[in-house]
């Protein structure tokens, strides 16, 4: 086993959920530099999904179809970084690094976006806001974002 896979599989780890829709792989994060990995079941493959050390890069839902997670992100922080400034993006599951930021509540410097989960039919997320600063996981009110109406609103459907 090679260093960096190894000092991954040292850090604290946080597993998110199986992959869809085969379930062959476990999509975690790893508290070195809190990314995005997955683990193939079957050939032990360790994929950055995140590729962004600098950053913390929280997995939280899977999309039904495997292609994307939702990540807790400070990538474009303003205010400071995690805890204190995250929002939440979409992260494609292909080994790009890609993603789209999907909320702002951070920009205020008072609230974040967190714990996003993505509905069984893939037509809602629901998350939560905290206010700035707060302990992980506390949140101060749950939101149900309908993904339809985002891509007409944004040309993309």
């Amino acid at each position: 086993m090679d260093n960096s896979r190894q000092e991954i599989l040292d850090a604290v780890l946080e597993v998110q959920n199986f992959r869809p829709p085969e379930e062959k792989e476990i999509i975690f994060q790893s508290t070195r530099g809190v990314e995005s990995f997955g683990v193939h079941l079957e050939t032990g493959k360790l994929t950055n999904y995140s590729q962004t050390k600098d950053f913390h890069e929280e997995p939280e839902g899977i999309y039904p179809d495997g292609e994307h997670t939702l990540v807790e992100s400070d990538r474009e922080a303003s205010f400071g970084k995690w805890p204190e400034n995250i929002d939440i993006y979409k992260l494609a599951l292909d080994e790009s690094g890609k993603t789209e930021r999907l909320t702002y509540f951070s920009e205020s410097g008072r609230f974040i976006g967190d714990n996003p989960v993505v509905s069984d039919d893939g037509r809602f997320i629901a998350f939560q806001i905290s206010k700035a600063g707060s302990e992980a996981g506390v949140g101060e009110g749950i939101y149900i974002f309908d993904i339809d109406m985002y891509l007409q609103a944004v040309g993309k459907k």
